[in-house]
């Protein structure tokens, strides 16, 4: 890395910019390199930094990674223009002999643990990638649903057949092993002891055309999830009570009567120390921009960093507005202070023009300054969760007050479990029962939300706000629970309907306010 620093950092030469296509312009590295490298960025970030330069600049024809400590980077071969890429002729005749080769996709089990949706995909695509340099697919990837971090989860997923001749090897594997009765897993590992296998994947066994199928996957094709959840170091909240006599109870009840269809804790932080991804959500349905980069600086985490946060936002910022200043783990205030600083720099260049006391003021510049980061600056998905927790928010408290609205004017069982509540958005339902108008009401104005901030807008910050509806009452189903009192443990069997959270049938049954 030392090497490649030292390459990026010296003066350039010919090579640099050339009218030969056959060379890439390095420009871009030593632009953020140097800047980089000369604000005393951890050598950690700074490795960070190059594979992010290398996917955004050089995505169509550099592959970085790292093995063992040794950086790699392939050359694409056809990284000219496209209208001079010199095809093989194995392409050209699969092309001809399979004119729908392209659109053609095998379907595969993924089993995954403690890793994120993204990372999963990056590291079957690095794999796949790594046997035909010509593509990298992980954004072609699809999968079935989103599937928490912290917890070992099966989902479907996609992947296009002509990316890889692996995949034809791995589909001969397959079908040995189903007919000798044997399991192989294709096992991935990311970091902090993530990893991913591939179970299974598509044959001509289970397929029509030879385990190839016309369509990817859509992350909503599922009906719902499956759990098996144990539960350790139960201890009764009375010495001498039965707590297994509690517990199967509560849960015969849940099973029978059903849950309120709440979104988990998991919806709006990692952990429950983190910044509410739902109050950042809401200044940006507000269009309260200047209010929703100070609440990302409000972290309750802090104290644990030895980091001010509010001090670095309402005393040094936009000076020190550096991201060596937050700590890595913090990536919602790690990504708005990167936008903040990349905006202010293509707005301002070097020129001083905005002070600490914009900051203060929340002066139109300032606040045009935020709007812009927050729009241009922010990764998309980051976007989306926010704007998505708000909509779960507004749900949650509208559930609350229609419950409270339930027990004083009860409706018939079958009644109340087809009530249908608003998440916001555009393409909403009108047409509601009167105690569900009611609690909506009462919700928007707790959250101090109007009508059309919350009904009519068709984006929020870049992010659709489509909106929708969404079942106040869910019934578990194919439920059992296994009690070992000795123990002090509990097995926990169900299934929920797609969106609905386990975490949320845990509390009831439990009856805690434990944070997962």
């Amino acid at each position: 890395m030392d090497d490649l620093m030292g390459a990026f950092l010296s003066p350039g030469e010919k090579s640099n910019k050339t009218s030969n296509n056959n060379f890439l312009s390095l420009e871009p590295i030593r632009v953020h390199f140097r800047e980089a490298y000369h604000s005393n960025v951890s050598l950690r970030d700074l490795k960070k930094l190059f594979h992010e330069i290398m996917r955004k600049y050089y995505h169509n024809c550099i592959k970085s990674s790292v093995k063992d400590g040794v950086v790699y980077l392939s050359l694409f071969e056809n990284h000219n223009s496209n209208n001079n890429k010199k095809r093989k002729r194995e392409e050209e005749e699969n092309e001809t002999t399979n004119p729908q080769a392209a659109k053609l996709y095998v379907y595969c089990i993924l089993q995954k643990y403690n890793l994120e949706t993204t990372e999963m995909k990056n590291l079957l695509g690095d794999y796949f990638s790594n046997h035909n340099t010509n593509h990298t697919i992980a954004n072609t990837i699809c999968i079935a649903g989103l599937k928490d971090k912290k917890a070992i989860t099966y989902q479907r997923a996609s992947i296009p057949f002509q990316v890889s001749p692996l995949l034809k090897t791995l589909q001969e594997q397959q079908s040995s092993l189903q007919k000798e009765n044997e399991t192989g897993q294709l096992q991935l590992n990311g970091s902090d002891d993530g990893w991913v296998r591939l179970v299974r994947i598509s044959t001509s066994q289970n397929s029509v055309d030879s385990g190839l199928f016309p369509s990817p996957i859509n992350i909503g094709d599922l009906s719902g999830n499956h759990f098996t959840i144990k539960v350790k170091h139960i201890a009764p909240s009375q010495p001498s009570e039965n707590w297994g006599s509690v517990l199967q109870e509560r849960f015969q009840q849940t099973c029978e009567k059903g849950l309120i269809n709440y979104f988990g804790q998991q919806r709006f932080s990692e952990e429950a120390d983190d910044v509410l991804t739902s109050h950042v959500g809401l200044c940006l349905v507000k269009g309260q921009y200047c209010e929703a980069v100070e609440s990302l600086f409000k972290s309750p985490s802090q104290q644990q960093h030895k980091v001010d946060l509010q001090d670095l936002y309402w005393n040094k910022f936009p000076s020190e507005m550096h991201p060596k200043h937050i700590p890595a783990r913090l990536k919602d205030v790690l990504a708005i202070t990167k936008a903040l600083r990349q905006t202010y720099k293509m707005k301002y260049g070097n020129q001083n023009t905005l002070t600490n006391a914009d900051v203060q003021g929340r002066t139109p510049r300032w606040r045009s300054l935020c709007e812009a980061a927050l729009r241009d600056g922010v990764p998309y998905a980051l976007r989306t969760m926010w704007v998505h927790a708000a909509q779960s928010l507004y749900f949650n408290m509208t559930a609350s007050a229609l419950v409270r609205r339930l027990q004083a004017q009860p409706l018939p069982e079958e009644e109340a479990h087809a009530l249908l509540l608003p998440l916001g958005g555009y393409q909403t339902n009108t047409e509601r029962h009167p105690l569900v108008t009611a609690a909506c009401l009462e919700a928007q104005t707790s959250l101090e939300l109007t009508t059309e901030q919350l009904y009519t807008q068709r984006k929020v910050c870049g992010v659709p706000f489509s909106g929708g509806e969404r079942a106040l009452l869910v019934r578990p189903r194919e439920a059992r629970l296994t009690v070992t009192e000795e123990r002090g443990e509990a097995v926990l069997a169900f299934y929920l309907p797609s969106s609905s959270y386990a975490t949320v049938l845990l509390r009831e049954v439990l009856g805690t306010d434990q944070w997962w």
